[in-house]
């Protein structure tokens, strides 16, 4: 049990430097730039569930908050003021969806492994991590709920600082092209990229989900 806990508290710990990090990492793509943040924060919750997902993401809005400067644009309490800070708290809620969708994808095999017969002793442990396995589909599927949750929280958010902290009248249709158009090919791609960098791990048996 002790070895347990030691594990989820590196893991946790792990994520939230990576989401931390993933702010300033970038690969440049044609036509636009992908962070690593949001790949980290879907990552965290295809790898470790929903309620460590969801620690993790909070752990690093906490230490931002505090006045370490792991936000894109430093960090302390002031940072609830911005605009952007709603998809710091979009990460919470998106890691914990997908994490928990994981979870419920885990439990619900495909047909075709939980249906197969074990002939051989050898074939007992293949069928094992078969079962172990988890459709890509299924996974980009779960990531996209949690990317829905954290553009949906943010662009409130967004909106909410605009109009009502900032009151500069602001268009709805400027911060849909802002906090939408203009991310969501990039997310996607992390989104996909975090999908199959999890199935790859998960078939290792490196998840808590």
């Amino acid at each position: 049990m002790s070895n347990v806990r030691a594990r989820n508290k590196v893991l946790c710990a792990l994520f939230t430097a990576l989401i931390a990090v993933g702010a300033w990492i970038q690969i440049p793509l044609p036509f636009l730039s992908v962070t690593l943040q949001t790949f980290f924060v879907l990552t965290a919750g295809y790898l470790l569930g929903a309620k460590l997902a969801a620690l993790s993401a909070t752990l690093y809005m906490v230490i931002g908050l505090m006045g370490v400067p792991v936000f894109s644009g430093g960090g302390g309490l002031s940072y609830v003021l911005r605009p952007s800070f709603g998809y710091i708290i979009g990460f919470v809620v998106g890691a914990w969806v997908t994490g928990f969708l994981t979870e419920q994808i885990a439990r619900n095999p495909a047909k075709e492994y939980t249906q197969r017969k074990v002939k051989q002793k050898n074939d007992c442990i293949d069928q094992k991590r078969r079962q172990n396995k988890t459709r890509l589909g299924a996974l980009i599927l779960a990531g996209t709920a949690g990317l829905a949750c954290i553009y949906l929280i943010g662009i409130l958010y967004f909106t909410a600082i605009h109009w009502l902290y900032l009151k500069d009248g602001m268009a709805f249709s400027q911060i849909f092209l802002y906090c939408f158009v203009l991310c969501i090919p990039g997310d996607a791609i992390s989104c996909v990229m975090a999908a199959f960098v999890a199935r790859r791990l998960r078939i290792q048996r490196f998840c808590l989900a």
